[in-house]
């Protein structure tokens, strides 16, 4: 099978515990097709909890992933009502 390019959009991904499981359903999505041999992109914001946000620096070269974080305009908008609004 030929190598993927693949895009993935989310909107919280691996530091974002406090919304449950789909953060760790994103990241074994996106890193499993990495170690297929696909080209993984995961576009996501910075949303981590209520109160605090995910590192910029989330890369996940590791993997094969690599993680573009974009700044929420408000996490608790973000963790109260699911209103994702990322610059």
């Amino acid at each position: 099978m030929r190598e993927l390019r693949i895009l993935q959009v989310a909107p919280y991904y691996d530091e974002a515990w406090a919304y449950g499981g789909i953060p760790r359903v994103a990241v074994c999505l996106a890193r499993g097709l990495g170690h297929r041999g696909h080209r993984v992109t995961v576009c996501t914001t910075d949303a981590r909890d209520r109160t605090s946000r995910a590192s910029r620096a989330a890369a996940d070269t590791a993997h094969g992933v690599d993680v573009r974080v974009f700044r929420n305009v408000s996490n608790t908008l973000a963790y109260r009502l699911q209103l994702f609004a990322p610059l």
